[in-house]
């Protein structure tokens, strides 16, 4: 409405054609930095998988855990979850690899990485300590100060042997 006269305004049809293509335009030219921002993101997290590899090769498995994890925060691909957690136990990580061989027998489907993510939990239990957290229902538990969820857990936690506040 033209407020000072009270009627419609109309843009003739060429003016509405040419504001609708801009309009598309505009929403084309901010969604394509976004495409291109993600494949350089991945394109580098896969830099950090192929790095990590390359430091497993050299013996630096601290440096290829940091690389694995790196990359596998980005693509959360299970190969590369697998080899963090191989990284992390070769680098004395031993919870954390617990953790992610129980994800990859969790992610990955039946078959020879499954069981052995599973052999390897089963050796990296005897290096931990375990905690079986017994509180009211919906109450609130951390470890060490990180908030790990609410009551009930579900689950034995595995932690490094000494002494922990929860």
């Amino acid at each position: 409405m033209d407020a000072t006269r009270g009627r419609k305004t109309h843009l003739p049809m060429r003016s509405r054609l040419v504001m609708g293509i801009l309009a598309g335009a505009a929403v084309l030219a901010t969604a394509a930095p976004s495409r291109a921002d993600d494949a350089v993101v991945k394109r580098d997290a896969q830099a950090r998988f192929e790095e990590g590899i390359a430091r497993v090769k050299g013996g630096d498995y601290e440096g290829a855990r940091v690389s694995f994890k790196q990359a596998y925060a980005v693509l959360r691909k299970p190969e590369i979850l697998w080899n963090l957690a191989l990284a992390e136990q070769k680098s004395g990580h031993v919870v954390d690899a617990i953790t992610h061989f129980k994800q990859v027998q969790r992610e990955v489907p039946a078959g020879p990485d499954r069981a052995s993510a599973a052999k390897h939990v089963t050796d990296l239990l005897p290096l931990t300590a375990h905690i079986d957290v017994v509180a009211p229902s919906g109450m609130q538990v951390s470890l060490d100060g990180t908030a790990l969820g609410v009551a009930p857990l579900g689950d034995t936690l595995d932690v490094e042997v000494g002494r922990h506040h929860i």
